[in-house]
């Protein structure tokens, strides 16, 4: 309840509520500052996920051009992160809940195929990802987890 705080003035007793004000705006710091801490929770850095498998996608269009350029400086550029090769993973846990992280890898397609329907825990890191082509005003980026090296995974069965 708010506290009535009665002042003298020239024309007698006056009504302010001005006290109660700082309290509303700390309430309001506190209330976003937990908000904020609930956010990081739910999204933290890192993340170990176990589970099978299930889906392996290509995602070309988070794949810079490999332009002539760089074909000539070097053969192989263009079939190594981060020119090529990203994809989309999907994994269902041991509940049931499917979950997705990416995964930038030289060109392994045909390689990651064996590793579908075996159980696999991933060891995931929060980073920012960019989408291409890049316009005149930049990359359109977005934050989502994804393995950041071999030693990321391991096959448990």
């Amino acid at each position: 309840m708010s506290e009535l705080v009665l002042e003298k003035g020239d024309t007698g007793v006056s009504l302010d509520y001005t006290a109660e004000r700082p309290r509303r705006s700390m309430l309001c710091v506190g209330a976003g500052l937990a908000a904020l801490l609930c956010c990081a929770c739910a999204f933290p850095p890192e993340r170990l996920v176990t589970g099978v498998l299930t889906k392996i996608e290509r995602r070309q269009d988070l794949e810079s051009v490999c332009h002539l350029v760089i074909r000539a400086k070097d053969a192989n550029a263009c079939h190594e992160p981060p020119v090529c090769c990203s994809y989309k993973i999907t994994v269902r846990d041991t509940t049931g809940r499917q979950e997705f992280f990416y995964a930038f890898w030289p060109d392994y397609a045909p390689g990651l195929k064996w590793m579908e329907l075996k159980l696999i825990s991933f060891h995931l890191h929060r980073q920012e990802i960019v989408e291409f082509p890049c316009t005149l005003y930049g990359c359109r980026s977005f934050l989502d987890y994804a393995l950041q090296s071999d030693d990321d995974w391991r096959v448990l069965q």
